[in-house]
């Protein structure tokens, strides 16, 4: 599907634009309704709010901000992605386009092995902006929020994003 995406937008630019509103897409559906559960005045119980170490709700502000952040490491999150279905469009890269001959086991296969190399990546790269001062010049934006939402997890910066893709 996303080769094909590729194929349609006929540019890097509208291919990174794609990614990008799918991206966005998705995001508000995974976003949105953990925020509505948790953070909705009237679904909002002592049992759900029990564990947090600040029971106090975001700010609208606050939220606002979480939101325009994770949007803006999203648009650099997306344009590797994009380069990559770009350059494999144009038979320079090894984008995954299509099964390749392959069986399903080895799909699932680096499906686990991929899933387990970046889960390191992610945890090696964000205790490393908590450890090494250079890096936590960059991390540091991720935790102004003291009272996170659901749209703070990827609320990165932007150079955050663009290293993680």
């Amino acid at each position: 599907m996303l080769c094909e995406l590729s194929e349609y937008s006929g540019s890097l630019l509208g291919t990174w634009f794609y990614l990008s509103c799918l991206e966005t897409v998705f995001l508000f559906i995974t976003s949105a309704p953990t925020f509505y559960y948790y953070y909705a005045r009237n679904n909002v119980t002592y049992e759900k709010w029990m564990y947090k170490s600040n029971p106090k709700f975001p700010s609208p502000e606050k939220v606002r901000d979480e939101i325009v952040q994770m949007l803006k490491g999203m648009l650099c999150a997306s344009f590797f992605p994009a380069l990559s279905l770009e350059l494999a469009k144009n038979g320079i890269g090894n984008a995954f386009c299509g099964w390749g001959g392959r069986p399903l086991s080895y799909h699932i296969g680096v499906l686990a092995f991929s899933w387990i190399i970046s889960d390191f990546f992610e945890f090696f790269y964000h205790r490393l902006g908590h450890i090494d001062f250079k890096f936590w010049n960059h991390h540091r934006h991720h935790h102004v929020f003291h009272n996170p939402s659901p749209f703070s997890v990827i609320a990165d910066e932007p150079i955050d994003q663009l290293i993680r893709s």
